[in-house]
């Protein structure tokens, strides 16, 4: 990865005092850069030194980023940073140092950029860490050599990532065995493989986005793994053999009013239709068993579920992870009701593609109280677009450290109440996107999550909350929290006693501290001069605001990649900007 524009903001941030950076060389030719925001960039080129103890070892450090052209991870380069989470290899390394990450135990996620897997000097380059707990994410084509690499192979959770063009206008992304198609217009035909046919071993859900018009010939040729697949409402065409000997294959979506045209029979050959659920807009199902090619499928269901399909949890043996479907067919463990009392010991929580297809109003409790849960699997899964009720939905999770909701759909939801109350290990919180203008109340929304140092809310509307008391009662850490330029609040009365009760390190973006006598409603606002706040606004547009005013970001992980919010847009670690 080019860190062109990560290193630009940091030494900019720095030189504006707004976070403070140390530097030096770990190499003939290679330079570190540490910022006291937890990330230490490598830079430079070829090799870095051997050591017998990590130089940064007194560094709080939580990310680790290696420039593409280092060779060589040194000895003992980053042994003992126990609050390492996060590791990026670049692309031109060729070998790992013994020890470079012993005893690095909070380790959670490696992308490795080089498509030859690096060699490790010692079979102790990862001393000490869980590898079972560790994804490692590896350039698409390159995941078997890994797993006959030596140490590599010691990983048991590896996937596949890449992305690049499949259209004029469209563009392709593979992160953990999902596919998405984004962009609009046509997708380019592939008689030849396409560039994800690589990973076709690992991928099992697609997903094509709304704007997206026509699928080429033979793009998903072969996906034998693929079971869920999800067509946008826009598309108008499918290719010549596009979905051929995807045998797998159990549930389609396709939400396009109109049926699809197919450009020849062959579309869909190699797969027994009789046992592909067909989901379709409400009010389509007789134009789809009507239509040329779709009349071919014999189970044709409204979006929305079917008669006598319901929401069941299963747990395993052990009791620690507990799998959440939804199917007419249940096993002999599901409950339909899963209240944490009955499950004390689940640490992990997986949700099935098939809940896609669910369409639950009310997910109030549905995971409070597993206070041992440390892992929720695939929350993408999770349709929440008729959700009306969300309130204590995590409540007491004291062992969640991260969640990333930001597929949530939210324009139907009225509570929020108690949603995150008690989630105390809770550090990073993506909530990004999501409609609030429906929300009646936040009282004590995240109240007591005490490790969690900075909230993005600029996308929250909050013109219908009337209660928001204790909504940040008792965040301890919490520094910043970020809103629309334009944060209203309504012109009437609100319910906001103790708001900020004891959020001692809150700091507004012009610079004012939590006054404890003024911890309601009244300084909920943008922290402007003449009007002191809480909140820290984030512009739109970033070319005419201030220096200072860009260095008001935040950056954040989502399915391994690190992202920088910054004046109301979103861009990856290249600086480029993604929607």
């Amino acid at each position: 990865m080019k860190r062109k524009f990560l290193t630009l903001f940091l030494a900019l941030a720095a030189s504006v005092g707004t976070i403070f950076a140390e530097t030096g060389t770990c190499g003939p030719n290679a330079t570190w850069e540490w910022t006291e925001d937890g990330v230490l960039a490598i830079e430079g080129s070829g090799e870095m030194y051997d050591y017998t103890s990590s130089p940064w070892a007194t560094y709080e450090i939580t990310d680790v980023y290696i420039g593409n052209n280092i060779t060589k991870i040194g000895k003992c380069a980053f042994r003992y940073l126990t609050k390492l989470q996060f590791v990026e290899i670049g692309s031109g390394v060729t070998s790992i140092g013994a020890a470079a990450f012993e005893e690095c135990s909070g380790l959670k996620i490696i992308f490795c950029r080089a498509i030859n897997p690096p060699t490790c000097g010692a079979s102790t380059v990862f001393d000490g860490i869980n590898l079972s707990k560790v994804n490692v994410n590896v350039p698409v084509g390159s995941k078997t050599s890994y797993k006959q690499a030596t140490v590599w192979e010691d990983f048991e959770n590896m996937y596949s990532f890449g992305d690049g063009q499949c259209g004029k206008t469209a563009s392709w992304a593979v992160r953990y065995g999902k596919l998405s198609i984004n962009g609009s217009g046509v997708i380019y035909d592939y008689t030849s493989a396409a560039p994800w046919s690589n990973c076709k071993d690992e991928l099992t859900t697609l997903v094509i986005t709304d704007k997206l018009t026509e699928i080429g010939n033979s793009d998903f040729r072969y996906l034998n793994r693929l079971t869920n697949v999800s067509l946008g409402e826009g598309i108008t065409k499918i290719g010549a053999a596009a979905f051929e000997e995807c045998s797998s294959l159990d549930s389609l979506t396709c939400k396009a009013v109109t049926p699809p045209t197919w450009a020849a029979s062959t579309v869909f050959d190699g797969i027994n239709l009789s046992k592909v659920t067909l989901f379709v807009p409400k009010g389509c199902v007789a134009a789809y068993q009507a239509a040329d090619g779709w009349k071919n499928f014999t189970d044709i269901q409204p979006i929305g579920g079917s008669q006598g399909m319901k929401i069941y949890a299963t747990v395993d043996d052990a009791g620690t992870t507990l799998t959440i479907d939804y199917t007419d067919d249940p096993t002999e463990k599901a409950v339909d009701f899963w209240p944490s009392e009955l499950f004390p010991n689940v640490t992990t929580m997986e949700l099935k593609p098939s809940m896609q297809d669910a369409r639950p109003t009310k997910l109030d409790s549905w995971f409070d109280n597993y206070t041992k849960l440390t892992t929720i699997k695939h929350l993408e899964y999770l349709n929440t677009s008729e959700v009306t009720d969300m309130s204590y939905q995590f409540q007491n999770c004291w062992a969640l450290k991260e969640l990333d909701l930001s597929t949530f759909d939210t324009k139907n939801v009225t509570n929020m109440e108690v949603m995150f109350y008690g989630c105390e290990a809770l550090e990073s919180l993506n909530l990004t996107g999501w409609n609030t203008e429906n929300v009646t109340t936040m009282k004590s929304m995240f109240g007591h999550c005490e490790k969690l140092k900075e909230l993005d809310l600029t996308s929250f509307n909050v013109e219908k909350t009337g209660n928001v008391e204790y909504m940040f009662q008792e965040c301890k850490e919490l520094t910043t929290i970020y809103c629309n330029d334009d944060w209203s609040v309504p012109n009437r009365p609100l319910l906001s006693d103790g708001m900020f009760t004891n959020c001692e390190k809150i700091k507004g973006g012009n610079g004012t501290l939590l006054d404890k006598n003024n911890v309601n409603i009244k300084y909920a606002r943008p922290d402007k001069k003449g009007q002191p706040g809480y909140f820290t606004a984030k512009a739109t547009g970033i070319d005419n605001v201030s220096a200072a005013k860009r260095n008001e970001a935040t950056k954040f992980i989502r399915n391994g990649e690190l992202f920088i919010q910054r004046d109301g847009k979103t861009y990856n670690a290249e600086g480029k900007e993604v929607k």
